[in-house]
């Protein structure tokens, strides 16, 4: 078919229009059926059309946890078919997830006492908007900009990994952080464009992640020696995804034994941001977020207070973020005996990748990785 996605449009209107008005799990069930039919290049066109009945129906104040799992459900059908290109739309989007996994009373970063399934469901979405958003959204996105929303969300994912008891419920909470920290993308030998665009994204997640080294580190820590229970493939993932993070944000390539210079990539991310602002139509959040030191000060201010600049004082007093690093290593130091094999190697390779990329900057860490 064509890039006109009339065809698409006139098969989806009427289930639209029906769920609309009457917000049903059959009637999200029909859609979702419809949506695995169509054309996914005019999917990717009528995304935010798609999404509205379905923010009705998530939104309806009588919505039960069956229809908020239906509806979430053809959310992660609509993203694995379709790819987000409005900045505006993904923001909405993955803060409402967010929200929706946060409980209402107990304070931002602790789980909504919820069915596992359909936290499960909200994950598994979550991941899905993640991986199937542009990169040029994403740059956007995963950027200083954005701290407290990407902030709210390793929280709220951190504390799915270390309290909930489902095995696939903790796994999913892991490898929906992989995809936030764009440890699952993997460069394009094809496509030069793109691979110096990824590189540009992990330059700026390296930064804006700096801020959730301590509580990152601590949280998968937990987990990695917790109940052995969880099983070896949750703590696999963890070591594995902790090694990743790491490797990303204390890269020997940012050499922090000399004076940080603004970096090119930097400039980069920016010109993504302003970009993606001035071309999102419906997106009225982002374009506030943007404006965001013009209009509301003080909330530009609780920016810089998360933000953690890295600078040639980041591996010394008094941030001392490696020796801090070195302590919560010692206390992984219980699965180098682990009665599973696949474990062990797990912890290997997590010495293997920081040994390999961040030897200068984790030299205070040396001697614990090369007693594992």
């Amino acid at each position: 078919m064509g890039l006109d996605p009339s065809e698409s449009f006139r098969q989806l209107r009427p289930i639209c229009i029906k769920l609309s008005k009457e917000p049903s799990p059959q009637n999200i069930k029909d859609l979702e059926c419809k949506l695995r039919t169509v054309d996914a290049t005019h999917l990717s066109q009528l995304v935010e059309y798609v999404l509205f009945p379905l923010k009705l129906a998530l939104q309806s104040p009588n919505a039960t946890n069956e229809l908020q799992e239906t509806a979430v459900g053809c959310m992660e059908t609509l993203f694995t078919r379709a790819c987000v290109s409005q900045l505006g739309t993904f923001e909405e989007i993955f803060s409402y997830l967010c929200m929706l996994l946060n409980s209402k009373d107990s304070g931002l970063g602790q789980v909504a006492d919820i069915p596992e399934e359909l936290k499960l469901a909200i994950v598994n979405c979550l991941s899905c908007l993640i991986q199937h958003t542009s990169l040029v959204v994403k740059g956007a996105f995963f950027s200083p900009h954005y701290l407290p929303v990407l902030g709210h969300a390793v929280s709220i994912l951190l504390a799915l990994a270390e309290k909930e008891k489902a095995k696939n419920l903790k796994l999913s909470a892991l490898g929906c952080l992989v995809n936030l920290a764009f440890c699952s993308e993997t460069k394009s030998e094809q496509d030069e464009d793109r691979e110096a665009l990824e590189n540009a994204i992990k330059d700026s997640l390296s930064l804006t992640f700096t801020s959730f080294i301590p509580g990152i580190s601590i949280a998968l820590c937990r987990v990695i020696t917790g109940d052995t229970k969880q099983g070896h493939a949750v703590i696999m993932q963890a070591v594995e995804l902790r090694g990743d993070i790491l490797s990303l944000v204390m890269n020997d390539k940012y050499n922090y034994n000399m004076p940080v210079k603004p970096a090119e990539n930097e400039d980069v991310i920016s010109q993504l941001f302003s970009f993606t602002t001035e071309l999102n139509s419906v997106g009225e959040l982002a374009n506030e977020n943007a404006n965001i030191s013009d209009s509301n000060p003080e909330e530009q201010d609780k920016i810089q207070s998360l933000k953690v600049n890295r600078t040639a004082h980041y591996g010394i007093a008094p941030v001392d973020t490696p020796s801090k690093l070195k302590i919560v290593m010692e206390r992984m130091k219980i699965i180098s005996v682990h009665p599973n094999w696949k474990v062990r190697l797990s912890l290997i390779k997590f010495c293997d990748k920081l040994l390999t990329n961040c030897l200068g900057s984790l030299q205070t860490c040396l001697s614990t990785m090369v007693v594992y």
